[in-house]
């Protein structure tokens, strides 16, 4: 359900960082390395500067979304 949300959020502005992130680990907790690996490297060109408001993460909240993705990557590698 979250995937299509996402999914529409990038369809009505490709470039949303919070919607990049999400659909990110969407991917890598569904088994789909290569796309959340895609979404990631995304985030990362872009470049926001954006952080977490909230994260399920812990540590996440106030981090850059940049630098979660950065260490979402590593997990996949």
């Amino acid at each position: 359900e979250a995937e299509k949300y996402l999914d529409r959020a990038l369809s009505e502005n490709p470039d949303n960082p919070y919607a990049m992130l999400n659909l990110g680990a969407v991917y890598q907790n569904t088994g789909r390395p290569e796309q959340a690996r895609k979404m990631y490297e995304r985030l990362i060109a872009l470049n926001p500067t954006d952080a977490a408001v909230v994260s399920n993460q812990p540590g996440g909240t106030g981090k850059r979304l940049v630098d979660i993705a950065k260490e979402n990557l590593q997990f996949l590698k």
